[in-house]
């Protein structure tokens, strides 16, 4: 299956109460990252919040990196976010 059918897949096994703008970025997300398959995704998402807390973890120091703390938490909210209300149903 290439990305364009997974995109699909997703959009049909989704709920459409749950079809909010979080969900076109998560299919945008799916777009641009190439995903092809639940596994490749799941790992994906594993990997990216593993290396963005990773991220905070070592940068815990005031001043400049405050935004960027800031950004990455936010993006480690937006994985949990995907793996609680979307990954359940696929």
């Amino acid at each position: 299956m290439d990305s364009r059918g997974f995109i699909k897949y997703v959009e049909e096994q989704v709920p459409t109460r749950l079809k909010t703008n979080k969900f076109l970025v998560f299919q945008d997300m799916i777009r641009k990252r190439n995903i092809t398959s639940e596994d490749e995704l799941a790992a994906f998402l594993s990997n990216r919040e593993i290396a963005l807390q990773d991220f905070i973890n070592a940068n815990k120091t005031g001043g400049t990196m405050e935004g960027h703390l800031r950004e990455k938490a936010e993006e480690i909210a937006f994985i949990k976010y995907i793996k609680l209300n979307f990954m359940k149903y696929l």
